[in-house]
């Protein structure tokens, strides 16, 4: 919704498009997200007709399923020849489909609906080039383009049509190579030019995408090969339709040694359902057995090809005996590595079994052979079984509209010293906070720094974040662009502004009493990790990377110079056998530490006031000259470059010792 209200903004002049008022200060975020560009063309319409935001979302979803529907009809009716009772099913099993109703959260696959129209363009081009390659080449600019935009709604659906096609084509060349080469030595002369506009068209579309995610891409963000290890599905995930579905979700939970917890979990149940399976390969079976198989017609004849290809797409994201080729495909297809859930490629695996089936029941719906009228009950049952399959009683309903439009009307007028804000809700009032923050910055008119990426919030989707641990990460990341000022705090149980929460690092230091001693460890408030830390655990932290800062606060009463105790260590394990570490306060060098061993031992910094900051506020950098991941140290797999360890730190007079 904060997207689509995005676009609408974008189309008004309001927001410059590639910059949604998000992650303040960042510019790009667009590119953190799928852009949904093609679903704003369906819900603009509807808010410029005065719909609000939250039914127009609504109408939109509902539109879009009458385009998918319309499509695959069309698709059926014109390309495969289908009869209507059969076109309706096909249509059906298309856009009713499991898969995409495990998917009702993530709206943006939804796309896979604009499909079939690319179909009906690049195969209506086709048909008309006989009389006019013209003609036919401005139909395969314009499927060219609107591919393109599909990457620009949803990388996921577009990259997976791409894979789909990739495979489809393979088979058919492998099953039939010289009539392959008889096409393209036949059509030669009108294929190459509509080709050569495809590829205008989709180069001309992709200029957006190239514009949104390229500089995101280099920024880095990708997704690791351990990311999509992790969503790799296991043999039982063949048949996951979730626990909600009518015909199997009970009869999977109750087989003994099921996985059931993986019934619960959308990203995994988007298998193609167990009976559109057998049934594509019962039906691949009986064509490739059929002796008559050359009398069918083409598209029957395709079937086996289909049928082959939904089991390819059904084994390329999976693990079998502890196997699986997804590896490969991550590092040598480009675009994969952008892939987190690679088992979503059984949407699109699920709109070509709809094909498949489409034209399997069409067969047996018309044969003449036996008993003709028999044949066609028996293929309107199937397809009707085929159908209820698909049904589900998973309840996704998780807003309720009245109560968030009263909600986002409730919160009181921002301060005009407000330029920005962050959102906190630590007894969860709203479903996710931080997305719900973004709809009320577009509400009062101001960019919001909450987002939904986890590189900038931990677990950003949990239903209730500490406001501590909510202002340390918006802090944190603030100060990647020199903490801008004028970014207030949006209390929203309570309906209130703090001007003052997010005023500087200061803000968020915490205040270290004189012979206090604070533990770095897990479960201890260690807001003074500032930035370079990683993970507290039992016995302390290690610094990551080349450079960490601590940060606190010294009571105003506190007489100086003071000494500030630190119980230190460094990574030093075995072929890494040193590490030196500068310490600087206000970039002047204050200390410098060898370690010879990875055993903590008491240091010492002696602190005057020149070297405070506003505030009373004290930053230690930490300077590692040599860090080292344990892995490249040959002690185990741990990838992360550590240099310093702090188990604690505390305050005290000057020439007092720092005891352990």
């Amino acid at each position: 919704m904060f997207l689509q209200e995005h676009w609408l903004r974008a189309l008004l002049g309001d927001e410059p498009w590639r910059h949604p008022a998000q992650y303040f200060p960042a510019r790009g975020s667009l590119g953190y997200y799928d852009a949904h560009f093609l679903q704003a063309l369906v819900y603009i319409p509807l808010r410029l007709l005065g719909i609000e935001r939250y039914l127009a979302l609504q109408l939109q979803q509902l539109i879009l399923t009458a385009i998918g529907f319309a499509g695959f009809w069309l698709l059926s009716r014109g390309l495969l020849r289908t009869p209507v009772p059969i076109a309706l099913i096909g249509s059906l099993l298309f856009t009713f489909a499991s898969s995409l109703h495990a998917s009702t959260s993530q709206p943006q696959l939804f796309s896979i609906y604009f499909v079939p129209w690319l179909c009906l363009a690049l195969t209506h081009g086709w048909r008309i080039s006989t009389e006019s390659v013209k003609r036919a080449a401005c139909w395969w600019l314009a499927a060219g383009f609107g591919y393109a935009l599909l990457f620009f709604t949803s990388f996921y659906i577009a990259w997976f049509v791409a894979i789909t096609v990739a495979v489809v084509g393979f088979l058919l060349v492998l099953s039939r190579p010289a009539g392959a080469l008889a096409v393209l030595r036949e059509n030669g002369r009108r294929l190459w030019p509509m080709t050569l506009a495809w590829i205008v068209g989709w180069s001309i579309g992709i200029i957006p995408f190239l514009r949104t995610y390229v500089p995101v891409l280099a920024e880095g963000r990708t997704r690791s090969l351990a990311d999509a290890m992790a969503s790799i599905a296991r043999k039982a995930d063949v048949v996951n339709t979730g626990a909600g579905n009518v015909l199997w979700g009970k009869v999977l939970g109750a087989i003994p040694g099921y996985p059931v917890e993986r019934l619960l979990q959308p990203d995994v149940y988007r298998t193609v359902t167990p009976l559109v399976l057998l049934t594509v390969l019962l039906g691949t079976i009986c064509v490739l057995l059929d002796r008559q198989r050359r009398t069918y017609s083409t598209e029957l004849r395709a079937l086996p090809v289909l049928g082959a290809t939904v089991f390819v797409l059904l084994l390329l994201p999976m693990r079998v005996f502890g196997f699986t080729v997804w590896p490969w495909i991550w590092q040598w297809i480009p675009g994969a590595n952008a892939i987190r859930f690679a088992w979503r490629l059984q949407i699109v695996n699920a709109a070509v079994a709809a094909v498949a089936v489409t034209i399997l029941l069409a067969w047996l719906y018309r044969r003449e052979s036996g008993r003709p009228r028999l044949n066609a009950v028996l293929a309107l049952v199937i397809g009707g079984v085929l159908v209820f399959e698909q049904v589900s009683r998973d309840d996704w309903a998780e807003i309720d509209r009245h109560q968030e439009i009263a909600l986002l009307a409730s919160i009181p007028k921002p301060p005009p010293q407000c330029h920005a804000f962050v959102m906190v809700d630590d007894v969860g009032l709203v479903r996710v906070p931080n997305s719900f923050a973004l709809l009320a910055g577009q509400h009062v008119r101001l960019p919001a720094v909450n987002g939904l990426e986890s590189t900038l919030y931990p677990d950003p989707r949990v239903e209730v974040i500490p406001r501590k641990t909510l202002l340390r990460s918006a802090g944190r990341w603030l100060e990647r662009f020199g903490w801008p000022r004028g970014v207030c705090v949006l209390d929203l149980p309570r309906r209130t502004w703090d001007v003052d929460a997010l005023s500087g690092p200061e803000a968020l230091a915490p205040i270290i009493e004189m012979g206090m001693r604070q533990r770095l460890v897990s479960g201890a408030d260690t807001d003074l990790l500032a930035s370079g830390w990683s993970k507290p655990e039992d016995w302390g932290t290690w610094s990551e990377g080349p450079r960490a800062v601590l940060r606190f606060r010294v009571p105003a009463d506190v007489q100086e110079p003071l000494t500030v105790c630190l119980e230190a260590g460094a990574f030093v394990y075995g072929t890494h056998r040193r590490q030196e570490t500068i310490v600087s306060v206000r970039q002047r060098e204050v200390a410098r530490w060898g370690f010879d061993s990875h055993e903590r031992r008491p240091e010492s910094i002696v602190l005057s006031g020149d070297l405070f900051l506003p505030e009373r506020l004290v930053e230690l950098t930490f300077t590692n000259l040599t860090p080292a991941s344990p892995k490249s140290a040959g002690l185990n797999d741990d990838p992360r470059i550590l240099g310093l360890s702090l188990g604690w730190l505390s305050i005290a007079d000057r020439g007092a010792p720092c005891g352990r």
